[in-house]
């Protein structure tokens, strides 16, 4: 995800005059297709590219995030689709990862506001997790974010490098129990990842397989109807309900009078199995 420098932090700096395409060699990494549907992870490169833009995204009034900046043009070349270059989403190909959501930054906004600085860093020994469908996202774009506000701490304060995960949910959730990692998650946070249907029934396979009990939370922020492709808060919650695992409650709404609202929702597990993990 990305922004722009202007006043403006949902402006994607998609522009069409911006001809710049560069390849994975540039952030070290060898191009190589993967199949769209496996999931796999993916090692960056610890340092970040000598041409990387970086933009900041105002989160509250002392805290800020640095954002990469990749250009249509860039994207386009990356995931090898000149399409992208028109449109958001290419289904079963890339799924809008280069773009900076406006319900990410909602989110963001949330969670600083919820939970201590410290709290969102991490511990020093535990690393966090990044997924995205495509590898090409987490390598040119959200390994270089990462990396970019670590180094942003002081030393004593940075924690352990992140792991990174491409592919589609459905597997990812799979990917992960083979890894040990099923069940671990203390926090799980996504952004604009319910927009359909099958989108969204996918995610959840994933959450549920990575969510730790009894006490694990997940975050999902998105738009309550997203128009042509069916999802939505308003499908996902009932979705949930229907499933029974974990509850959902709406912990914020976002509702700047265009009809269409945002919401941030929190899962978790049922107050009545704690007991059962004691």
């Amino acid at each position: 995800m990305q922004t722009s420098a202007s006043d403006d932090p949902f402006q994607f700096n998609f522009a069409a005059s911006d001809n710049v395409a560069p390849s994975l060699k540039a952030f070290g990494i060898e191009e190589q297709k993967a199949s769209p549907l496996s999931s796999v992870e993916v090692r960056p490169p610890a340092s970040l590219a000598p041409s990387l833009v970086l933009d900041q995204v105002q989160l509250t009034e002392a805290v800020y995030l640095l954002k990469g900046r990749v250009s249509s043009a860039a994207a386009a070349h990356l995931v090898q689709d000149e399409n992208l270059q028109n449109s958001d989403l290419q289904p079963g190909k890339y799924e809008g990862g280069f773009k900076l959501w406006e319900c990410a930054v909602d989110l963001a906004q949330y969670l600083c506001r919820e939970y201590s600085l410290d709290k969102l860093i991490t511990s020093k020994t535990d690393p966090n997790f990044e997924l995205d469908f495509n590898k090409e996202v987490l390598t040119a774009l959200t390994s270089q974010n990462v990396t970019a506000n670590r180094q942003r701490l002081p030393k004593s304060r940075r924690p352990v490098s992140a792991r990174y995960f491409c592919g589609d949910w459905s597997s990812l959730g799979s990917l992960l129990a083979s890894e040990n990692l099923g069940g671990t998650y203390d926090i799980i946070i996504s952004a604009e990842t319910i927009y359909s249907l099958e989108s969204q029934q996918q995610l959840f396979h994933c959450i549920k397989q990575a969510i730790k009990p009894p006490t694990g939370v997940a975050y999902i922020a998105a738009k309550t109807y997203y128009f042509g492709v069916g999802g939505g808060t308003t499908s996902f919650k009932k979705l949930l309900k229907s499933d029974g695992m974990l509850e959902v409650t709406t912990v914020a709404t976002i509702d700047e009078g265009g009809g269409n609202k945002r919401e941030i929702l929190k899962l978790k597990f049922p107050d009545n199995i704690v007991p059962y993990f004691l």
